[in-house]
């Protein structure tokens, strides 16, 4: 009986243990799924608005990039754009709906700018619905980044900072590629 008591005693920690294990582990990998997806569609959306930017100075006569970039972003964005709406959907499944508000309208509002671009003739239109499509993903990159500031983690933590900076310095990378 009287190792009974410590054997209860062990077991009984060895549970409350393991119980806060998963809590935690749960949280993190919610933390990470979430991370994920909008880093996942920031990074979709800058093959987007690299591409439009480029055709939009193509259109223009300038040249901001060679022509092996523009062929791979040419096969990029429509995957990109595939991959974002695959994205978005898992957002909606990872937040709650009032925190991913703009980052929804703004990719309905990436739409209907390609709506617009692909339903347009003329040059003209066709160079201002590129601008506008690249504009309306640079809005939405600002947007799901603000909402990974604001739901995360607060920013004092280490891991989100450390996260954050990468996730900032692998698009200036991209930008920096793709321009």
């Amino acid at each position: 009986m009287d190792s009974a008591i410590p054997l209860l005693v062990a077991f009984v920690g060895t549970a409350f243990g393991a119980y806060f294990a998963v809590i935690k582990t749960r949280r993190e990998r919610l933390w990470s799924d979430r991370y994920e997806a909008l880093r996942d569609i920031v990074l979709n959306l800058e093959i987007i608005e690299s591409y439009f930017d480029s055709e939009t100075m193509d259109n223009l006569g300038l040249t901001v990039i060679t022509g092996e970039e523009k062929n791979n972003l040419k096969t990029e964005w429509p995957v990109a754009r595939h991959e974002l709406r695959r994205n978005i959907a898992k957002t909606r499944l990872l937040f709650k709906e009032k925190q991913i508000r703009k980052i929804i309208d703004g990719h309905q509002e990436l739409n209907n700018a390609f709506f617009d671009l692909y339903n347009d003739t003329s040059d003209n239109e066709f160079s201002d619905g590129c601008n506008a499509v690249a504009k309306k993903a640079n809005q939405t990159i600002e947007e799901t980044i603000n909402v990974a500031q604001n739901n995360l983690l607060p920013l004092t933590s280490p891991t989100w900072t450390t996260a954050l900076s990468r996730l900032r310095q692998l698009i200036g990378r991209m930008r920096k590629r793709h321009s």
